[in-house]
């Protein structure tokens, strides 16, 4: 490759992480702390017009055994986190079903929940592949009323789309019984954030764009990188955290460098609007994160299933549905659909006013300004289709190889890459 110009540095590292959206922020720190030099290309900025609450998603984290101290570091040193005293929450038609609190039990005997059930996603974290495997052959052969519970644990954060009663076919459930917790994001905590991985030892390319990238004998090379200083990066190994579609919205270079095939598509999508609920007696006794679900056996996408947060102000609430990709940026069903499930909130809380103050960022901006989704969800079949060159020394990261978007599997995902990045450059090394 001939790289022109001057004032530019060229920086030899262990693992570069290609970082969006945060993903990999632990990962970094934690080949760090194993004395590996390490670098953070930070590309978030290329993606500029979403907002913190968006990157952040509508899932949370929880307080499991599986987090690990420095894990849960993570997700505390950016913005100050909130706990849901009644833990994870749905809301039904009947009432609220809630994991944690004097009416958790009450309400698994009232739906008529098997016992065996609630222990399989109270220990699902913890079960040895073969009693999950059981306990779920179990389930997927019972009454879907019965078990719909545990296939939306399953479904809920999924990056792969299955009709409800298939939701458990694939991963492990979200750890509903341990504390649920969600984090309150901005911008000011994202910058916090690199700020941390720097203290931990990475070296952060914050703000990055990348200008091109250099492949040689099936090797991810170099990377020449405009940042604060511009410069020729390279990496005995390199985790690449962007979908395919977004590494697309980089550089179409970059895709016929890096994959086989096209960019994939996602089926679904993860939207946000904002919604006035006026704060009274009715929203006071209110969790401050709850699913807000209309009918069991109806398909958990639209406004049947509504993943509802108060935000900083008592009288605001973010709502997030799942919607077909391809109508994300249709203003006219936007439209709709932000009426439709006004009307749903209003039959829930008759007595309060509520109106629409913010539709999602899809409805503001075209898609050539905003970018691909931050939370896609995919047909198993389409994924398939995903093909990477056989690159050395590129480890996957990303939505399209996550079981889950929320935190808890980023982390563990990540925690087996690390493994993994390590145990690589550990065969690689000279003998």
């Amino acid at each position: 490759m001939d790289f022109k110009g001057v004032g530019r540095l060229s920086t030899e590292f262990d693992v570069l992480v290609v970082s969006n959206f945060g993903r990999g922020h632990w990962l970094a720190t934690d080949l760090a702390d194993k004395r590996l030099k390490v670098g953070l290309v930070d590309l978030s900025e290329r993606f500029a017009r979403w907002t913190p609450e968006d990157r952040e998603g509508p899932f949370g984290f929880y307080k499991s055994e599986g987090l690990q101290a420095t894990q849960l570091e993570r997700l505390t040193e950016e913005d100050y986190t909130e706990s849901c005293p009644q833990g994870f929450v749905v809301w039904l038609k009947s009432g609220p079903i809630e994991t944690q609190g004097p009416l958790a039990q009450f309400s698994f005997r009232k739906e008529g929940f098997p016992e065996a059930y609630i222990q399989y996603l109270n220990q699902a974290e913890n079960l040895k592949s073969d009693a999950r495997q059981n306990l779920l052959g179990q389930i997927r052969d019972d009454d879907f009323s019965k078990t719909w519970l545990v296939h939306l644990c399953h479904q809920l954060a999924s990056t792969r789309f299955h009709l409800n009663s298939r939701g458990s076919q694939q991963g492990a459930p979200l750890p509903v019984f341990a504390d649920h917790m969600f984090r309150r994001a901005s911008r000011r905590g994202f910058a916090d954030s690199l700020a941390w991985c720097e203290s931990k030892g990475v070296q952060v390319f914050q703000g990055a764009e990348i200008l091109d990238l250099g492949i040689q004998d099936r090797r991810l090379e170099s990377m020449e990188v405009r940042a604060s200083i511009n410069g020729v990066l390279r990496a005995k190994q390199v985790v690449w955290a962007l979908t395919s579609k977004e590494t697309s919205r980089l550089d179409s270079r970059f895709l016929e460098k890096l994959y086989q095939s096209d960019a994939v598509e996602p089926t679904w999508s993860w939207v946000r609007f904002r919604y006035s609920i006026q704060d009274n007696g009715a929203t006071q006794s209110l969790p401050p994160r709850f699913v807000l679900l209309q009918d069991i056996y109806s398909p958990w996408t639209h406004e049947n299933m509504m993943l509802v947060q108060r935000t900083v102000r008592s009288d605001q609430y973010d709502v997030w549905v799942r919607i077909p990709s391809l109508q994300r940026f249709q203003q006219a069903y936007l439209d709709q659909l932000s009426k439709t499930m006004l009307g749903l909130i209003r039959e829930r809380l008759p007595e309060t006013p509520c109106e629409l103050l913010a539709p999602p960022q899809e409805y503001l901006y075209p898609e050539n300004e905003l970018g691909p989704s931050c939370y896609p969800v995919y047909e198993p079949s389409d994924l398939e289709q995903l093909h990477t060159k056989n690159l050395k020394n590129v480890f996957w990261d990303g939505p399209e190889y996550w079981e889950r978007s929320d935190w808890n599997f980023q982390l563990s995902h990540h925690a087996e890459l690390s493994q993994q990045v390590q145990a690589q450059l550990e065969k690689e090394k000279p003998r």
